[in-house]
């Protein structure tokens, strides 16, 4: 089970790393808990540097609060948004 598991994982690192969008979830205190490349590039960062923290605790700008609105609105609906 748990080498079924690590495969997955690693597929899905695969997967997301990959994909050309920008890829980001976050827990319940908007803390990121994955981000792919292409996120993180645009950021400046190495997904590493972003897992754990928030928005305010990363280099964005202040208009950056107005996602939080929207990442509480998926988080509390269950519903992915594409923008």
């Amino acid at each position: 089970m748990s080498r079924t598991l690590s495969e997955n994982n690693h597929k899905q690192n695969i997967l997301i790393n990959t994909l050309p969008a920008y890829i980001y979830f976050k827990d319940t205190q908007l803390r990121y808990q994955l981000v792919n490349e292409a996120y993180a590039g645009i950021i400046g960062l190495v997904p590493e540097q972003i897992i754990g923290k928030c928005d305010a605790e990363l280099p964005f700008d202040k208009s950056v609060n107005i996602y939080a609105e929207i990442d509480r609105t998926i988080i509390e609906t269950g519903k992915a948004q594409c923008n």
